[in-house]
C-alpha cells in the first residue's frame, strides 16, 4: 500500500534514524540560501518573530540552492539575529506551527501563487499547531562570524529529494506572541532571479490563505538538517 507524504515522514523518521543514530558522519546541513553557513547575510527583518502581531509566512526558496543531488530527510529548521553582536531575548511564541513543502511553483514574484495552497505538491507538518517555541533565557551575542543558530526543534522530519527540480517552501504560522527576539532575524537580498529566495505572507492573520505582503528577492535565511536517504525512499503518494 502507498504511504503518504506525511505517514512516510514519520516512519522514516522512526525508523530510519534509529537505523542511522550510530553513524555520526549521516547529519550534515546547509543554507538556504545557499553559501551563508559561515557569513553574515545582508539583511534582515523584524518578521516574525520581533513581532507582536499574528503572521502567516511562505517563504520559497528555488531548488538549486540544495547541494544535495538526492533524497534527504530533513530533521531540523534553524533561524538565527540579523548581527553577531545581537542578543536574542527569551522568548515565547505559544502557538507556532511549521509545515515544509515541496512546491508545485516557482519562487519568484510572478510565478509564486498568492493562494498559499496552490504553491504546494507535497507537504508535511513538522510542528503542528497548538505548539510553542520558546527559549527561557536570553541568547548573547556570539563570538563567531554570524549569530548563534536558533533551532525550531521539529517533531517529525520531512522527507524531500532534491534531484525531482521543485523548489522547498518554508511555511510559518506564529498564532499569539508573549515575547518577542527584541532583534531583527537574518536574511539575503539581491536582484531579480540573484537571490533565488523570496518570501510571501500576512502580517495580521495566522489563519491567512492568501499572502497580502511579498518581498521581491528577499528571504530569511535558514539553516536546514538532514540526513541522506538514498535507498530509504518507498513509493509514496501526495
Amino acid at each position: 500500500m502507498p504511504y503518504s507524504h506525511t505517514a512516510l515522514s514519520a516512519c522514516l523518521f522512526s525508523i530510519c534514524l534509529g537505523a542511522l543514530a550510530s553513524h555520526a558522519d549521516a547529519q550534515q546541513s546547509q543554507t538556504l540560501p545557499a553559501g551563508f553557513d559561515t557569513v553574515d547575510g545582508n539583511g534582515a527583518t523584524s518578521f516574525p518573530q520581533n513581532n507582536a502581531n499574528d503572521h502567516t509566512w511562505q517563504w520559497h526558496y528555488d531548488n538549486s540552492n540544495f547541494v544535495a543531488s538526492f533524497p534527504i530527510l530533513i530533521t531540523d529548521i534553524s533561524v538565527r539575529a540579523a548581527a553577531p553582536g545581537s542578543t536574542v531575548n527569551a522568548f515565547d511564541f505559544p502557538d507556532w506551527e511549521v509545515t515544509l513543502i515541496e512546491a508545485s511553483t516557482d519562487y519568484q514574484v510572478g510565478f509564486h501563487d498568492p493562494t498559499f495552497a496552490n504553491n504546494v505538491l507535497n507537504q508535511t507538518v513538522v510542528r503542528p499547531a497548538g505548539t510553542p517555541w520558546s527559549i527561557p533565557a536570553p541568547i548573547v551575542p556570539s563570538t563567531g562570524a554570524t549569530a548563534t543558530w536558533i533551532p525550531m526543534g521539529l517533531t517529525v522530519p520531512m522527507a524531500y529529494d532534491p534531484s525531482l527540480g521543485n523548489d522547498f517552501i518554508v511555511q510559518i504560522r506564529k498564532c499569539g506572541t508573549k515575547t518577542t527576539w527584541g532583534t531583527s532575524m537574518d536574511g539575503a537580498s539581491a536582484g531579480a532571479g540573484l537571490n533565488l529566495g523570496n518570501r510571501y505572507g500576512d502580517t495580521t492573520n495566522c489563519q491567512a490563505t492568501m499572502s497580502t505582503f511579498q518581498n521581491n528577492e528577499f528571504v530569511p535565511i535558514v539553516k536546514i538538517d538532514y540526513i541522506p536517504a538514498v535507498g530509504l525512499f518507498p513509493s509514496f503518494t501526495a
